[in-house]
């Protein structure tokens, strides 16, 4: 269970005005206090993308891709940053305080198939941003923007021994529908009735990020 201190530390969290709208994306504060921007990916982001890979722990990297990577290839980079943001939508978060801008997460949703309504998810989040809700601000932000495009179902394949990301989609009203070596999570965001503190909270960022000028920007590009 939550301690009173964490919970009125994350509802602060939740309550101040985290996000202000910039030309190319979000700003964004974590729980600590540090900023970052959240921005969509663009072809630009290959070295980035290689970059975080180094960042990761190797149960970090198992957890993502179901195995051990040294390096992305190059088809790989060309999948994960030349994505058209329509069928392929995909967000990255980097320091906007570091002249390089580097990467510290990605969170990619990819339609099944053209105009579907379920998109398969993907988050990343380098190791040393774990805890800091960063995966709830880019988790929140597909939210949004699923909400913008018609997507009306979250898909997660995610590897049965991570237990902990398990279970915050089934806090966040997510249902497993299969499981084998990883377990199949579909998260309907027409579905009000989950109630708990994890879904709220994600649920106000995700307002809170459809209402920012820039969003919408984004849309009408």
């Amino acid at each position: 269970m939550m301690d009173q201190d964490r919970w009125m530390e994350l509802k602060a969290w939740t309550s101040d005005p985290l996000l202000e709208p910039v030309d190319d994306g979000v700003l964004a504060r974590l729980y600590d206090g540090s900023s970052i921007l959240l921005r969509p990916v663009h072809p630009g982001d290959k070295m980035r993308i290689e970059e975080g890979l180094s960042s990761l722990s190797p149960q970090s990297i198992y957890y993502r891709f179901g195995r051990q990577l040294r390096r992305l290839t190059d088809r790989d980079l060309t999948y994960f940053t030349e994505v058209d943001q329509d069928q392929h939508i995909a967000w990255g978060a980097v320091d906007p305080d570091d002249p390089a801008e580097a990467g510290l997460g990605i969170a990619r949703m990819i339609r099944e198939s053209r105009d579907s309504q379920r998109a398969e998810i993907a988050l990343t989040v380098i190791d040393s941003y774990h805890g800091l809700g960063l995966g709830t601000m880019l988790l929140a932000t597909l939210h949004a923007l699923a909400k913008k495009c018609n997507i009306e179902t979250l898909r997660a394949c995610v590897m049965r021994e991570n237990h902990a990301v398990v279970a915050w989609f089934q806090r966040l009203g997510a249902r497993p529908v299969e499981m084998d070596c990883q377990v199949i999570l579909d998260w309907d965001l027409a579905d009000s009735a989950c109630r708990t503190d994890s879904a709220q909270r994600l649920m106000e960022l995700s307002r809170q990020i459809q209402r920012l000028p820039s969003v919408h920007a984004y849309w009408r590009r």
